[in-house]
């Protein structure tokens, strides 16, 4: 199993204070507990799973989601009391080792999550995770 290092999600790049494209963003601000602060992957290849973790200010436990997406092997645990995204897990046997693809698929299924929390994850998925997966791969 390949692990990586835990990259640091800088809060500017994923969470901006100010986002004038989205008036909702006004409302929907995340708190800072809200707002992961590094992101790792992991992959397996005797199972051809592929785990995307996210670290936050506090820890609690998890439970674990079967989603319903466009792929059918696609697990989201989430924080048992906040439904903060904890770890995507993603059997890519069918996706292959494609980034822009994982990326994709994670992010169609950030569902189960309260609204803040799922654009901030979407986002730090977009610019971090790619760079965790090389990693993760090599």
């Amino acid at each position: 199993m390949h692990i990586t290092k835990w990259f640091p999600l800088p809060r500017q790049g994923i969470a901006p204070f100010v986002h004038p494209s989205d008036a909702l963003w006004a409302f929907e601000s995340p708190s800072p507990f809200d707002v992961p602060s590094h992101l790792r992957a992991s992959f397996d290849e005797q199972t051809s799973c592929l785990h995307i973790d996210f670290r936050y200010l506090s820890g609690e436990a998890t439970i674990t989601e079967k989603i319903q997406s466009s792929h059918p092997c696609v697990q989201i645990e989430i924080g048992k009391g906040t439904g903060r995204i904890r770890r995507i897990s993603i059997n890519i046997r069918e996706l292959g080792k494609d980034k822009k693809k994982i990326v994709a698929e994670a992010q169609s299924s950030l569902k189960p999550s309260t609204l803040s929390n799922r654009l901030v994850v979407g986002r730090a998925l977009e610019r971090r995770a790619p760079r965790a997966l090389d990693a993760a791969f090599a």
